[in-house]
């Protein structure tokens, strides 16, 4: 008889998107849930031993109280099954200090009433051990801890947990992996080396929403299940789901189950090449044209306006129409136009009352900068103050409003 598991990880349930209008962001907030909704049930349906999650369930320490309401139906569904729940924190569902909101995880009050069995220690092992089906198994745990310097590995300096036992060990993690690291990242990383010197059988990993899967030296099996729904633009072709793990005599094995995600896509459009004016009446319309074809009710589309454009055909361009335009036509139209230039560098001045970003602190930096410039002596001084004053104004309510 072989033991089996659910692994999911990077739910990200509550995030926060700045640009998304109230009832697409509650939308998205609903699609998030549905996702790990869609894990539950198949844990149920399947009937597994465990349900083992490797981090950021909350997409932050402070989950609103909407999502943890649902979390908590979700834990009990599987209790009620007799589906035992074992967790580690994540980057966003940890707090980063002791000293933000008491250092208390999302999942602390879940794991006080016994929703879950979270490994909440960052620097110690903790474990816990059952029977199932004639197997001895054991879970073991480390939470996330991005406090570490850049490059260090989590394991690094912590007591190897001792698993020379008879049985079944699995490991939860959450942190990049040597190999599978995103290249900018500046963050903690697991050497390979280190995991495979632990001897489990299985560990698993959060915190890179792409799925991975490689065998260590020794046979270890490495799986990152990566997130059950895309999360931001730049993820517009990751498949996301979860693992179903089976562990027994012949040794660990795992495949991926894919879940249905929520398209996003990423076009560029250059305007230099937009046609001549008596061919296309405006720009608008030029840009209407070419963007028409990829607009989708259910689509999440980011478009990149590049390229130059002489100053008389740049005062055609309303970002705000065309962001009007799209949003009738797709769940969320987003666009970028820091890229955007005037073809005649002297004519820059006026194209900057274009307005080239959605970005509102920027452009309020943009205005800033202008009027600074104009001024001289000691109004150039008081003018720059006021700005800095503005922004630091500006700063404090975007805060208070996130």
């Amino acid at each position: 008889m072989s033991v089996t598991a659910i692994l999911t990880s990077d739910n990200h349930l509550g995030a926060y998107y700045a640009r998304l209008r109230p009832p697409q962001l509650e939308e998205r907030r609903r699609r998030l849930q549905e996702a790990f909704r869609a894990v539950v049930d198949a844990a149920l349906e399947l009937r597994v031993d465990l349900f083992l999650h490797a981090g950021d369930l909350f997409d932050s320490p402070t989950p609103r109280n909407a999502d943890r309401l649902f979390v908590a139906g979700e834990l009990q569904r599987l209790r009620e099954a007799g589906i035992p729940v074992f967790g580690v924190s994540g980057n966003h569902d940890r707090p980063r200090s002791s000293g933000y909101d008491g250092g208390v995880g999302a999942q602390e009050e879940l794991a006080a009433l016994r929703g879950l069995r979270l490994f909440r220690e960052t620097r110690r092992w903790e474990s816990e051990s059952l029977v199932i089906g004639g197997h001895h198994v054991t879970v073991w745990g480390l939470s996330a801890d991005f406090g570490l310097p850049f490059g260090t590995c989590p394991l690094a300096g912590v007591d190897a947990p001792s698993m020379s036992r008879p049985g079944l060990h699995i490991v939860l993690l959450h942190c990049g992996v040597e190999g599978w690291v995103y290249p900018d990242a500046r963050e903690p990383c697991l050497s390979l080396t280190n995991l495979a010197a632990l001897g489990a059988d299985v560990v698993c990993v959060g915190h890179l929403h792409g799925c991975q899967e490689k065998r260590l030296p020794g046979g270890a099996l490495l799986l990152n299940p990566g997130s059950t729904e895309r999360l931001s633009f730049g993820e517009e072709s990751q498949e996301c789901g979860y693992h179903v793990l089976t562990l027994g005599p012949e040794g660990a094995r795992a495949g991926h189950v894919r879940l249905p995600a929520q398209p996003m896509r990423t076009v560029s459009v250059d305007v230099t090449d937009l046609g001549d004016p008596e061919v296309e009446a405006t720009l608008m319309e030029g840009l209407a044209s070419r963007l028409g074809r990829y607009c989708a009710e259910d689509l999440m589309l980011r478009v990149r306006l590049t390229g130059a454009l002489p100053s008389y055909r740049m005062a055609e361009l309303s970002l705000a129409d065309l962001q009007d335009w799209g949003q009738e036509r797709c769940f969320h139209f987003q666009v970028e136009a820091e890229s955007l230039e005037v073809r005649d560098a002297a004519e820059a001045e006026a194209a900057a009352t274009v307005g080239l970003s959605y970005d509102a602190r920027s452009e309020l930096g943009r205005v800033i900068d202008a009027s600074v410039g104009e001024a001289e002596g000691e109004e150039r001084a008081l003018r720059a103050e006021a700005g800095a004053r503005l922004l630091e104004a500006y700063d404090s309510l975007a805060g208070a409003r996130s």
